[in-house]
């Protein structure tokens, strides 16, 4: 339904903000993953993402050349524990990862 709309169409979010439509879909990519990564976790299931859903959030994190992330040999899924918090990074990691260029999102 959203392929459907204009490229440029702006929405509110719902604290107000203006946001294009693409960039909202993608944060809703983005909690549903993250999200559905805390109820695996706390009820002792398998982690999953999509291969389209882990490729975009790769993306976003990692910037449009994702080879050096990919490397690291972690999950879509651990990559994201540890890019939120959610799994402690270890100082070389920290190190490797700002050498990659990840961008360290604004989460709240």
């Amino acid at each position: 339904m959203c392929r459907k709309e204009p490229e440029h169409r702006v929405v509110r979010t719902r604290h107000g903000d203006a946001m294009l439509l693409a960039d909202f879909m993608l944060t809703r990519v983005f909690e549903v993953a993250v999200h559905g990564i805390d109820l695996a976790d706390a009820l002792g299931r398998e982690t999953w993402l999509t291969p389209p859903a882990g490729d975009l959030l790769l993306e976003l994190l990692a910037g449009p050349d994702t080879s050096g992330v990919t490397e690291l040999g972690w999950s879509r899924a651990r990559l994201l524990r540890k890019l939120t918090g959610r799994e402690p990074l270890r100082p070389e990691e920290s190190s490797r990862i700002a050498r990659l260029g990840v961008t360290w999102l604004a989460l709240g």
